[in-house]
């Protein structure tokens, strides 16, 4: 059985999540909560496998540095919302698992925590099959030198005007090296190509 806990500010939020799992046969919500501060016992409390953060948990940075200090203690982290690139980036670095838009399905949703129940990362819209690229020399030979320049830049949250710069190319052509990257690697966002080579780590 997998124990979550979900966390969001709107009632309205929780209770719909609440009913998601109500007779669920392999996930067991222990409870929802309006802030981490009142989630706070019952984690110290309980063995939890995911903890699922709402739309509107983490709008403060408040909220923010307690989730940091959360994921510091080794938590499996989901967060619903819509983030950039960098965002995403910021916070898989700070050591969260796993993100849902929200019009994420049902059938998402318990994809999403299953996976992070095994400490794996979870990122929707086109992640690839890690499996593919298994072998951590197998990026390094698919991606060109100018290709692997880019994506490290654009992962940094560089803009392509500066890449440009750095690079002394045209920021069309930074462009060019970036679709060309996603499209050896099989993804559409740069947030995916994140997640495959901090999983691969071989750039």
């Amino acid at each position: 059985m997998i124990n979550i806990i979900y966390i969001e500010k709107h009632p309205i939020s929780r209770k719909g999540f609440r009913s998601i799992f109500k007779n669920s046969d392999e996930i067991n919500l222990i409870g929802t909560y309006k802030s981490i501060g009142d989630a706070e016992l019952i984690l110290n409390k309980n063995k939890i496998d995911v903890l699922v953060f709402g739309l509107n948990s983490i709008s403060s940075k408040i909220n923010t540095k307690k989730i940091l200090k959360i994921i510091s203690l080794d938590y499996n982290i989901l967060l619903f919302g819509e983030y950039s690139h960098t965002e995403k980036i910021y916070f898989i670095n700070k050591g969260v698992k796993g993100f849902l838009s929200k019009e994420a399905s049902i059938k998402e949703i318990r994809n999403a925590i299953y996976k992070l129940s095994k400490s794996e990362i979870y990122i929707p819209m086109g992640t690839p099959n890690l499996m593919n690229y298994s072998n951590k020399k197998s990026i390094k030979r698919i991606l060109s030198r100018r290709e692997k320049e880019v994506l490290n830049l654009l992962f940094k949250g560089e803009k392509n005007s500066l890449i440009a710069d750095k690079l002394n190319i045209n920021p069309k052509t930074v462009y060019t090296y970036k679709q060309r990257a996603l499209k050896k690697l099989n993804v559409k966002e740069i947030i995916n190509a994140y997640s495959l080579i901090v999983l691969d780590d071989s750039i």
